[in-house]
């Protein structure tokens, strides 16, 4: 049909004996166009494309429809067996995973956070275990297969977040990044449930720092983010804002949480940590 809409369009500018198919020309076309139809279907299908025996000879038939039965089950199965491992090697082909391990394991960086009672949920709906880390740069996923991806803290962050549930109402939080390859990604809980969701949550919106998340998390009104302190002191010396790093003077609406440590001696400094 289409290539008869170009072929009418020619003819309407050049006179409708200008350009004409034969019946060899029309039937080898209609086995290319089944042709390309398989080619293009293999590479995201896993087989070649439905309903073929309709483009090559304009009807359908028995064995057309035995074949597309055939292709069916196959994409079923490379769905549930094949696939997974194929999109692993086009994750890692183009940049979007990498074979590395966890910045905690390869460098020995303490996360801001981190969480093993959480599942990936892929967009077909299949579920699996990841470890999920917050560092200075990016919150890291890795898979159980080692695949680890990258979602940055600040510029090209997290823009948005929904909650969300399962048919069983297992809860589910879905994360949307401006410039995560892999975006956007979505999470279910499990041991822990909605309490969980809402901790990683908070500690994730505490953690961001990305400017398009900032209107959203106004607009909510809970968490906000405020600056953390932490000084020694000498219980037996005087003391000023300045040697705990707080300028009283400062012109910014900033939230500051202050925490003094003095050192101590006696049998509870050990259980304490504060020796």
């Amino acid at each position: 049909l289409q290539l008869h809409s170009l072929l009418e369009d020619i003819g309407t500018a050049f006179g409708a004996d200008a350009v004409r198919l034969t019946l060899d020309s029309e039937e080898n076309f209609k086995h290319l166009w089944g042709d390309n139809a398989d080619a293009v279907s293999k590479q995201y299908a896993g087989t070649g494309a439905m309903k073929t025996d309709m483009t090559r000879t304009g009807k359908r038939s028995t064995k057309g429809m035995l074949a597309d039965g055939m292709k069916s089950a196959m994409r079923v199965y490379y769905k549930n067996v094949v696939d997974e491992a194929r999109q692993e090697a086009i994750a890692i082909l183009n940049g979007v995973a990498s074979a590395s391990k966890l910045p905690s394991e390869e460098y020995g960086w303490r996360p801001y956070f981190v969480t093993r009672n959480v599942q990936r949920v892929s967009p077909g709906g299949e579920r699996e275990a990841i470890i999920v880390e917050f560092h200075d740069d990016a919150m890291y996923v890795l898979t159980a297969e080692g695949l680890l991806y990258e979602y940055p803290r600040t510029e090209g962050g997290l823009v948005r977040w929904e909650r969300r549930d399962d048919r069983e109402k297992r809860p589910r939080l879905k994360l949307t990044f401006e410039e995560a390859e892999n975006s956007p990604l979505e999470l279910q809980f499990r041991d822990g449930g909605a309490s969980l969701r809402e901790q990683f949550l908070r500690s994730l919106l505490a953690w961001s720092e990305s400017p398009s998340l900032l209107p959203a998390i106004e607009a909510h009104g809970n968490p906000f983010r405020c600056r953390v302190i932490v000084s020694g002191v000498d219980l037996n010396s005087k003391h000023v804002f300045r040697n705990w790093g707080v300028n009283p003077v400062s012109q910014e609406d900033e939230r500051m949480i202050v925490c003094l440590v003095a050192p101590t001696t006696g049998p509870l400094a050990r259980e304490y940590d504060l020796s």
